[in-house]
């Protein structure tokens, strides 16, 4: 109490939050959670940049391997290419080729009409087998090949005056040599003889005014073989012709090697 016996106003106290202490915490969790963000966001970008690298190594190391493996096909493609046989036509020849006049025209005699093949690879050709025939066209008519010469004999014969029975025998003769010939192995830079037409009379008749119906006589073959690195068949094709001169000349098209 007072002096003057008065009574004492009671004490108040207030109590106040503790503001600072509470943003204090409150801050302490927003840079905790704040840096664990920027953790979480590098790692995602290390993650993330890391996958792309990886994309990148493994295109690059896929690239690689692909060009590798060309390089190793196209090795073994020159190999193949320089290491395998070659045959193809060294020269030909025509003993006893000669010319005829006569007042019905001219007859072409042919003693006998042959090439020699040859080997220009690096390696034997293996199962070798060759053949050549004639044949009888007009200029107005396509070179011809080797396998049309057995279908179409038969009308071109008939067609010059030769007999039936001619045309039949020997048509499937060439057939069967074509199908039934002996097979060979010719060494590198080895020659081989090829026979196409052996004592043959061919009456070019009297030049015509009109070109495409003057006789042309060609001698046409194949040779097929095999090559021992890759065991694919090749095939070799050969194409001369006479036009009446008594000369004997490379067709333009029909003489050519795979």
């Amino acid at each position: 109490m007072s002096a003057d016996n008065s009574p004492t106003p009671p004490l108040i106290v207030t109590i106040e939050p503790q503001t600072r202490q509470k943003f204090s915490y409150e801050a302490k969790h927003y840079r905790l959670d704040h840096a664990r963000f920027k953790l979480d966001r590098e790692a995602y970008r290390t993650a993330h940049w890391t996958m792309i690298l990886l994309a990148i190594y493994t295109f690059f190391t896929l690239v690689v391997a692909v060009g590798s493996i060309w390089t190793v096909y196209i090795s073994d493609k020159q190999l193949a290419l320089s290491e395998r046989p070659w045959v193809g036509v060294q020269n030909f020849h025509c003993t006893d080729c000669k010319q005829e006049f006569k007042a019905d025209g001219t007859t072409l005699h042919i003693g006998e009409l042959g090439l020699t093949l040859t080997n220009t690879g690096h390696t034997p050709a293996q199962n070798m087998f060759a053949t050549g025939t004639w044949a009888i066209r007009k200029y107005r008519d396509p070179i011809p090949k080797f396998e049309d010469t057995a279908k179409d004999q038969q009308a071109v014969w008939k067609s010059f005056g030769w007999t039936a029975d001619t045309a039949k025998n020997i048509a499937p003769e060439i057939l069967k040599r074509w199908a039934q010939g002996p097979r060979y192995v010719l060494p590198p830079n080895g020659p081989y003889d090829q026979l196409i037409v052996k004592g043959l009379a061919v009456p070019y008749g009297l030049p015509s005014t009109d070109l495409n119906e003057n006789v042309i006589v060609y001698g046409v073959g194949i040779v097929l073989y095999t090559d021992q690195i890759t065991k694919k068949q090749h095939t070799t094709r050969f194409c001369i012709f006479s036009g009446g001169d008594g000369l004997f000349h490379y067709c333009t098209s029909g003489n050519e090697m795979d």
